[in-house]
């Protein structure tokens, strides 16, 4: 058992988001005779961001970048939010090509951080966090907790990781 479970669960749920994202757009990116792929793309400074997704148009240019990020508790909201702002304002700016920048956001985000991203051109796409628990609970994974809780993230870590991975 890993030291943090409730850590643990939620990095597990943070990757499948993530997956299940790329897993939607590949078909119609694929439709477009595009391509979608996590990428390392540098801005004019040489600074290097990771991006879950970006899509490449048929010469090889990025034409959208996609990040999916997933939050279980707020306290968190503002860094990433402000990572998302940076990150694809720069790389906006460097790449005449890109045409849409968008977050795809899983979890609790809060409606500052929501309003932050808009104001950078950030478009957003949100799976609430009722969601995932209610994915999760159909397989007998409780995924709702008081974040004090530590036993329920246990219980809840066992169960998942019985879980056959299709």
């Amino acid at each position: 058992m890993p030291p943090n479970p409730a850590s643990a669960l939620g990095e597990a749920a943070g990757k499948l988001f993530e997956d299940g994202v790329l897993e939607c757009l590949a078909p119609i990116v694929d439709e477009f005779q595009h391509v979608v792929t996590p990428s390392r793309l540098k801005n004019g400074s040489e600074n290097t961001y990771q991006i879950d997704a970006v899509v490449f148009d048929s010469e090889d240019r990025p034409i959208i970048i996609v990040d999916p990020k997933y939050i279980r508790y707020t306290k968190h909201n503002r860094d990433k939010a402000s990572w998302l702002c940076t990150a694809h304002y720069n790389l906006r700016k460097t790449y005449p090509t890109l045409r849409k920048s968008i977050a795809v956001l899983g979890g609790r985000w809060s409606k500052p951080s929501r309003s932050l991203l808009r104001s950078f051109g950030v478009e957003i796409l949100e799976v609430p966090f009722g969601h995932f628990c209610q994915v999760f609970r159909e397989f007998d994974v409780e995924f709702d907790w008081n974040e004090r809780d530590r036993d329920t993230p246990i219980t809840s870590l066992y169960e998942f990781q019985k879980l056959r991975p299709e």
